[in-house]
C-alpha cells in the first residue's frame, strides 16, 4: 500500500462517513480536493416504486402479512445496537393504542447475540423480542432476499440505529418510494438530507418517536412527498451514476 500522502486522489466510501474524511485530511495532510466520498450503489431499478397498487394486496397474502392494517417495517441486525430497544417499546405502545397499525421485523433473531456491543443487554433484549413475538405483539420473518416486496407492503421503514454508516436498507426503501422515519446521528443522515424532505428524522427519544411515527403515518400529504422526493433523491446512487462522478473526480487530477 503507498502512503495515503503519496496518492494524487483518496476514494472514501460512505459508510465511513465525514469523521473519516475529516481524519485522513487531518492526519495525513491531505487537502480536501483530493479527497472523495464514494456513494453506495443501488439497484434503482429493482427498488422502484410499485405502479400497481392493486398487487400490494397479493404480495401481502403471500408474504402472510395483515391484510388490511397500516404496517411498520424494521429491517436488519436485531441488537441494541441497531435499535432493538426502542423497536421493542414501539411495538408494545403499538398494540396498546392502535389495533390497525402492524409492526413487521425482518432479520435473523441469532445475530442479537452475535453483532452487538454489549452482550448482556443483547440477551435481555432478545428474550424480550421473543416474548412480543410469541405474543403476536411483533410480527418477526427471519432474513428476506425480496426485500422489495416487503417494501411495497408496507407504509413506512422504521430505522432507529444508535450508530451508523450508509445503510443499504434505507437507500432500497427510499428509492423503492417507501417512507423512511430514522433516528438521527452522523453519517448517512447529512448525505441523504438532514434538511430536506427525503426522509423523516426523530431525535430518538422514545416518547418522540411515538409521536413522530404516528403523525407521518396519519399525514397522507406528507408521505407522498417523501415517496416522490426520495425516489427522486436515490437517482444519484445509481452505478452509472457512480462512474460518472467517479470520472469526473480522476479526470480533475489531470
Amino acid at each position: 500500500h503507498y502512503p495515503l500522502r503519496r496518492q494524487r486522489q483518496m476514494c472514501i466510501r460512505d459508510s465511513l462517513n465525514k469523521y473519516i474524511f475529516n481524519f485522513i485530511q487531518k492526519e495525513y495532510y491531505v487537502s480536501k480536493s483530493r479527497l472523495k466520498i464514494a456513494k453506495n450503489i443501488i439497484d434503482i431499478n429493482r427498488f422502484s416504486p410499485l405502479k400497481d397498487k392493486s398487487q400490494i394486496i397479493e404480495l401481502r397474502k403471500s408474504l402472510n402479512l395483515p391484510l388490511k392494517n397500516k404496517i411498520i417495517l424494521y429491517a436488519g441486525y436485531l441488537n441494541e445496537r441497531k435499535g432493538l430497544d426502542l423497536l421493542i417499546e414501539l411495538g408494545v405502545y403499538l398494540k396498546k393504542k392502535y389495533e390497525n397499525i402492524s409492526l413487521v421485523a425482518i432479520g435473523d433473531k441469532h445475530n442479537v447475540k452475535i453483532f452487538g456491543s454489549n452482550d448482556k443487554n443483547n440477551n435481555l433484549l432478545s428474550l424480550e423480542f421473543d416474548k412480543l413475538i410469541d405474543g403476536n405483539i411483533i410480527i418477526h420473518h427471519n432474513y428476506q432476499s425480496n426485500i422489495d416486496e416487503y417494501f411495497y407492503c408496507s407504509d413506512l421503514l422504521f430505522h432507529p440505529s444508535k450508530k451508523e454508516g450508509n445503510p443499504n436498507v434505507v437507500l432500497e426503501a427510499m428509492s423503492a418510494g417507501l417512507p423512511v422515519l430514522s433516528t438521527v446521528f452522523e453519517g448517512y443522515s447529512e448525505e441523504i438530507g438532514l434538511h430536506n424532505e427525503n426522509l423523516f428524522l426523530s431525535d430518538g427519544d422514545t416518547e418522540h418517536i411515538k409521536k413522530d411515527v404516528i403523525a407521518l403515518l396519519n399525514d397522507t400529504n406528507k408521505i407522498n412527498k417523501f415517496s416522490i422526493s426520495s425516489r427522486k433523491n436515490m437517482e444519484q446512487y445509481h452505478k452509472d451514476a457512480l462512474r460518472e462522478n467517479l470520472e469526473l473526480f480522476i479526470g480533475s487530477s489531470d
